[in-house]
């Protein structure tokens, strides 16, 4: 699954029972427990090869600001077809300079 819009306001964090011993490796032995929201975005590759993904919608290239931006920016590396798979949207960021 590659999410394409991951940014602060669809990672929610929240405390949870710790699970087992102090093991990194094991997320619910720190006692916090980490959700990634809203795939509308996302490209999905499932095992039978299929692909499944939704285009960005055109008045989404339209917003101000730096997560707009990185919209664009997006939209010029997949050009047309949303499915293909585009390594780099996984890392695609706005600049702090740009807020």
């Amino acid at each position: 699954m590659k999410h394409r819009d991951l940014h602060e306001g669809q990672v929610l964090i929240a405390p949870c029972a710790i699970t087992s011993d102090k093991d990194l490796r094991e997320p619910r032995s720190t006692g916090v427990e980490v959700t990634i929201i809203d795939f509308g975005l996302s490209r999905l590759e499932q095992s039978n090869g299929n692909i499944i993904s939704s285009a960005m919608p055109s008045e989404v290239f339209e917003g101000q600001g730096a997560q707009w931006d990185v919209y664009r920016a997006l939209g010029e590396v997949v050009g047309s077809d949303w499915a293909a798979y585009k390594p780099v949207t996984n890392v695609m960021v706005f600049s702090v300079s740009s807020l």
